[in-house]
């Protein structure tokens, strides 16, 4: 399995448009929450998802409001916004990484969840990949100065090739045009 870790998708729309997906029958091992609009949603927001499905005219809350305090909880997860018609504002332009126009079919939905999931997973192994190679070459400047950090040198190294090996993993499950979407994301940040 190419992700080793469970996705999670937190799901803010009244109509429960994942219940028609199997999270058994992805490729990916997902665990979907649906909000519950009895209970404050701020209450139930949490940096653990890795992406927000979110219905773009939700009213009570509202979907911005419920955006950016989502953005504000975890910045590093994914959007995509559900939409009945196409919006006259641009949910790209508010900070949503996707928006489909409903009515989906289960199978638009399925391979929609298991890209963004893959290119949110391929984002952070980035991130993961230069911040292990900084920590590398600080690491080696230390060993040619004497500095005792072989240990820790070499752990590094380990988890420098474990993070190539798990972004090449991600990469070669992701079509040209998610890939270089995904590219061209984490550069503009």
């Amino acid at each position: 399995m190419v992700l080793e870790s469970t996705q999670q998708v937190l799901v803010v729309h009244r109509e429960q448009p994942l219940s028609a997906i199997d999270p058994e029958a992805l490729s990916l091992p997902v665990a979907i929450d649906q909000v519950s609009f009895d209970i404050s949603i701020l209450e139930q927001l949490a940096d653990c998802y890795d992406l927000l499905v979110l219905d773009w005219y939700l009213e009570s809350p509202d979907a911005c409001g419920v955006l950016d305090a989502f953005r504000q909880v975890a910045p590093d997860s994914w959007v995509l916004a559900l939409a009945t018609e196409v919006p006259d504002d641009d949910p790209v332009d508010r900070g949503v990484d996707e928006v489909l126009v409903e009515p989906l079919s289960p199978a638009t939905l399925e391979t929609t969840l298991e890209r963004l999931l893959l290119q949110c997973a391929y984002e952070r192994t980035m991130s993961d990949l230069f911040r292990l190679s900084t920590e590398r070459a600080v690491l080696e400047t230390e060993l040619e100065s004497n500095v005792d950090v072989a240990e820790r040198y070499q752990s590094v190294s380990q988890e420098l090739q474990d993070c190539r090996e798990r972004a090449a993993s991600i990469r070669a499950e992701l079509s040209g045009d998610s890939f270089d979407q995904t590219l061209r994301q984490l550069f503009s940040e």
